[in-house]
């Protein structure tokens, strides 16, 4: 496995689970939903039995309108005016969100998600499977002339906004004893390797790709 294949593997598993890139507010599904779930949603969610103060968060609607208090506990664009952050942040105990009887206190990180979520316009999204796809612009990147394609793009600005940079790139030997390990389970014979340095010289890439291609087919490949 070439090191950029290892590097888009990590980033990108990375990128599944949080913000991307800096700047971008937090994925509602992903990261602030799971904090209302577990904070919020008893006495607050679907379950008009359960529901207190005529409060619902799970919905964009119940959370944007005055409650029964007559605040607004989300008030998009407006974390400092929005009363759930209030609540949340209250050191009155007869206030605080979720109540003291409970047990539960948010964490000053997941405060900080509630607030850039808020501050960020306060989107509720579906789950990603009812949503159409929308194509993305590529992230803008430090070093330019590092990508190859647009995947490496994702990949430099995960690795960017970690302040992190790419390793170097391996030589021709160890990646092609490292694909044929991760094909076919044993490591390249002197006449392979011999074959694919005297490739290269005409087209690296075009050798890269036909080795792979070559272990792919090849009787031995899994095991």
């Amino acid at each position: 496995m070439s090191m950029r294949l290892q590097s888009l593997i990590i980033a990108l598993a990375g990128i599944v689970g949080s913000e991307a890139f800096a700047g971008t507010p937090p994925n509602f599904q992903q990261e602030i939903r799971p904090i209302l779930s577990e904070y919020c949603f008893q006495c607050h969610g679907f379950d008009e039995k359960a529901r207190q103060g005529k409060l619902r968060l799970d919905q964009y609607e119940g959370a944007t309108q005055p409650a029964e208090s007559g605040a607004a506990a989300v008030v998009p664009g407006q974390a400092d005016n929005s009363e759930l952050m209030r609540r949340v942040t209250t050191t009155d105990h007869s206030l605080r969100m979720p109540p003291l009887e409970t047990d539960k206190k948010l964490s000053p990180a997941q405060i900080e998600k509630l607030r850039q979520w808020i501050d960020g316009g306060a989107e509720y999204t579906r789950h990603w499977a009812f949503e159409k796809p929308v194509k993305l612009p590529a992230p803008k990147v430090r070093r330019a002339e590092w990508p190859r394609n647009q995947i490496d793009r994702y990949v430099l600005g995960r690795l960017e906004s970690g302040g992190s940079s790419p390793t170097a790139e391996v030589s021709p030997e160890r990646l092609l004893r490292r694909v044929s390990l991760d094909l076919i389970g044993r490591p390249p014979t002197p006449e392979e390797l011999d074959h694919f340095l005297k490739a290269r010289e005409t087209d690296p890439e075009a050798a890269y790709q036909a080795e792979v291609d070559r272990l792919l087919n090849s009787p031995h490949y899994g095991e």
